[in-house]
């Protein structure tokens, strides 16, 4: 079970961090690009407002996988893959965006990521460090 919960900890850092990193990405190219109507059919801001919105969405997302890898606030980590999944799939499933041909099993596929990697934050969040082992001297008292 160890090696299982490894993974799932491994994916939910990559998933998390990847996904901040694309995010901080759309919105740098975003403001840094000519005045235009910036929108992403699964979230309901438009424009500035949202491009700052995913930069700060970003920077959460990367500063949340930091401190939960040096296990420090690793709820934090465990309520951002929370709300990733619920802005995920209500965006996706109960909004009224609407998927192209080929949409629907990509979101499926991002949901279905989101889902795995908040499983994995769930085992980050839940994962005690294992006790040191006590030092054992040697014969002539060092240790």
């Amino acid at each position: 079970m160890g090696c299982v919960e490894a993974v799932l900890r491994g994916v939910s850092y990559l998933f998390h961090l990847a996904l901040g990193l694309v995010l901080a990405g759309l919105a740098v190219v975003a403001l840094l690009g000519p005045e235009a109507t910036f929108s992403l059919g699964i979230l309901p801001w438009q424009g500035e407002k949202l491009a700052w919105i995913l930069l700060a969405a970003g920077a959460v997302a990367a500063v949340s996988v930091y401190l939960a890898i040096r296990r420090v606030l690793r709820i934090l980590l465990l309520l951002w893959s929370l709300t990733v999944l619920v802005a995920l799939a209500y965006g996706c499933f109960l909004s009224r965006f609407h998927f192209g041909r080929e949409d629907p099993a990509m979101a499926l596929l991002l949901t279905g990521g989101a889902a795995v990697a908040t499983l994995g934050s769930w085992r980050v969040f839940r994962h005690r460090a294992r006790p040191a082992l006590p030092v054992v001297s040697d014969r002539f008292g060092n240790g």
